[in-house]
């Protein structure tokens, strides 16, 4: 208990709990925006941005309490920026594509009577997929 004798007065007590709750209910916001980020990406994605973390809180302690630094410490901060990039431009076009292939095709109508004996579906039947879009036109070329 004797540690505890500077609670006494009001504003320790405030200025602890401050201590103790800010960080604490930023960290929890951070856990809710990670749940998140892995619902609507995925884990990688998560990771990624852990790294970017790491370099803004690099960075940060560069410009704020002056830092020295290498020109190895300053190529492996590009290197990780530059990975990051790449990623994100990889994971961008990644998506477009898939969600160009959603836009453009119909789900394959299912039949409705069941197969008979060994007969696997699919086989010797002309399937084809029918874009949603008309060709685009020709007139005034």
């Amino acid at each position: 208990w004797h540690e505890l004798n500077f609670l006494a007065e009001p504003q320790e007590v405030l200025h602890y709990v401050l201590l103790v709750l800010v960080p604490g209910f930023l960290a929890f916001l951070l856990l809710l925006i990670e749940v998140q980020l892995v619902k609507v990406t995925s884990s990688l994605t998560l990771s990624v941005f852990g790294n970017l973390k790491s370099v803004v809180t690099i960075i940060f302690s560069i410009v704020v309490f002056g830092e020295t630094t290498t020109l190895l410490q300053w190529s492996g901060l590009l290197l990780a920026l530059t990975g990051m990039l790449v990623y994100a431009r990889l994971k961008n076009k990644s998506m477009a594509v898939d969600s160009l292939a959603l836009v453009r095709y119909e789900v394959l109508p299912q039949d409705e009577e069941p197969l008979e004996g060994n007969e696997e579906p699919g086989c010797g039947e002309d399937v084809q997929i029918e874009p949603k879009v008309p060709p685009p036109s020709t007139v005034g070329a």
